[in-house]
């Protein structure tokens, strides 16, 4: 077991064995790059997993995605490259 699938299993309890492998993943993957403190952070998306609703838990990644571009000034440095 790798230290991002403990996360999840830790985060998300039986929604996160429950899910699908495709949605494993992408939590998985979340857990490696942001850690367990960072993505712990996000009850709104974890709240939206534990009760099933992945249409709300992906409106909340996307937002922790924008906050976390935000935090380390990529999201400032991708418009501005867009925009050139």
């Amino acid at each position: 077991m790798t230290l991002a699938q403990q996360i999840c299993e830790a985060q998300y309890g039986a929604a996160f064995a429950r899910a699908d492998r495709r949605r494993q993943l992408a939590l998985m993957s979340m857990a490696f790059n942001l850690g367990a403190p960072r993505l712990g952070g996000f009850r709104r998306m974890r709240a939206a997993i534990q009760s099933g609703d992945w249409h709300q838990a992906a409106r909340e990644g996307e937002t922790l995605v924008r906050e976390v571009l935000e935090d380390v000034g990529a999201l400032k440095y991708m418009e501005d490259t867009a925009k050139a």
